[in-house]
């Protein structure tokens, strides 16, 4: 018989040799071998993983073909969409239209909005909202005033004269280096 010593002289005080099956002989002669063990249990692992890796790869496939069946819009789907999301509005001339009263109504909720829990940074706003609202309320008056341009950089940023000042002065400085 092969195996540990110690192994076969536990064989022979729990049943005798005969009494014992050739699985059960095989089980404990094997528990002796040295590393047995850890080969069994590093192959269950490297089978574990190559399955596991199968699985996600199966998973991929099924994701991107199920993307590949929701159909495309069409270009004109697409422009239905962009026309639906965006609500066109004419943009109105507001710095004229507006009273100082009106607009620094407009100008204290807009702050609030951008900064509602931060008093210090709303006044800040105000302010600099303010000065760029009087600064658009004095365009007409400049040589080089484009009511187009104004009226595109109002409606693309509404309330926010800050950035429409911007825009507006981007804007123009383009359209100058374009007439050159």
């Amino acid at each position: 018989m092969v195996g540990h010593p110690a192994r076969r002289q536990n064989l022979g005080r729990m049943k005798k040799k005969e009494e014992l099956t050739d699985t059960q002989k095989q089980i404990l002669l094997s528990k002796g071998k040295k590393g047995k063990g850890k080969k069994k249990r590093k192959g269950c692992l490297v089978a574990f993983g190559i399955v596991l890796i199968i699985i996600v790869a199966v998973v991929a496939i099924i994701f991107v073909s199920e993307e590949e069946k929701k159909p495309t819009p069409t270009k004109t789907e697409t422009q239905i969409q962009t026309k639906t999301e965006k609500p066109t509005q004419t943009p109105t001339y507001a710095p004229t239209s507006l009273t100082a009263t009106e607009a620094e109504a407009q100008i204290k909720a807009f702050a609030k909005k951008e900064w509602p829990d931060d008093y210090e940074m709303q006044v800040w706003e105000f302010n600099n909202q303010k000065k760029a609202f009087e600064q658009i309320s004095n365009l007409p008056q400049t040589s080089d005033h484009n009511k187009d341009i104004l009226l595109k950089a109002q409606a693309e940023w509404g309330e926010d004269y800050e950035m429409v000042l911007c825009e507006y002065n981007n804007q123009l400085e383009a359209y100058k280096e374009m007439q050159k």
